[in-house]
């Protein structure tokens, strides 16, 4: 759960059984170099998802399609659409199908281009601003009280404010040390606590995964042997 001026934004993931798995990303990072890397991302996030859906011994071709949607309030192209749709091609004949169940969805929150649907118009201003007003429709207003609800969690909220501060202890230590020790330290910190997962903390940290894995692993037994 991550909390913006107006709201919160939450990341989930839609795990159909037996279906398709749906990955809904809302990202404010409008960074020139978050955005040139944005590709790159979305390739890690359909590794992971198709990593943790295929189980050892299992054929390919039971792999179940996967859809990362981002939602920005930036424009990722430069374009002005509301929607972008990637998916993999054979560039020498591009009309040619070619079905790898992979998909990525960037919904740009105020792209105008490409005649967008007037519910994504409205569901998107919801999601980038998350009061009462902008809840226009039954379905935002049903989504609006779910939202509502877990503002007013406690246990939820003290998560956040958990999650917070140690995320903000973390990029100062990043600019203030300029090593990333300190870094790692606390992503390891946030997985302990159950509020990142172990991929999102490696994506972070700059470290492969079986490194992370590898901290981890010592840092929780040493904190079982001791006394």
């Amino acid at each position: 759960m991550k909390q913006t001026e107006h709201g919160i934004r939450l990341d989930v993931c839609l795990d159909e059984q037996g279906g398709d798995i749906v990955d809904l990303e809302p990202d404010q990072n409008g960074r020139a170099e978050d955005i040139a890397s944005l590709p790159r991302r979305v390739r890690f996030y359909h590794a992971k998802i198709d990593a943790g859906s295929l189980a050892r011994g299992m054929e390919y071709s039971t792999l179940r399609n996967v859809v990362v949607i981002f939602i920005t309030t930036y424009d990722p192209f430069g374009l002005n659409r509301m929607v972008y749709t990637i998916s993999n091609k054979r560039e020498e004949v591009p009309d040619m199908p070619y079905d790898d169940g992979a998909k990525t969805l960037f919904l740009y929150t105020k792209g105008t281009e490409g005649n967008p649907p007037e519910e994504l118009r409205q569901l998107l201003h919801y999601m980038e601003d998350t009061r009462a007003e902008n809840a226009v429709t039954p379905e935002l207003r049903e989504l609006h009280e779910m939202v509502t609800q877990v503002k007013c969690d406690k246990e939820v909220g003290l998560a956040y404010m958990k999650a917070y501060e140690l995320e903000q202890r973390l990029l100062r230590q990043g600019r203030e040390e300029g090593r990333a020790e300190g870094t790692v330290d606390t992503l390891v910190e946030l997985v302990k606590d159950g509020l990142l997962t172990i991929a999102q903390a490696a994506e972070r940290s700059g470290v492969p995964m079986t490194d992370f894995e590898e901290r981890l692993k010592k840092e929780t037994a040493g904190a079982n042997d001791m006394p």
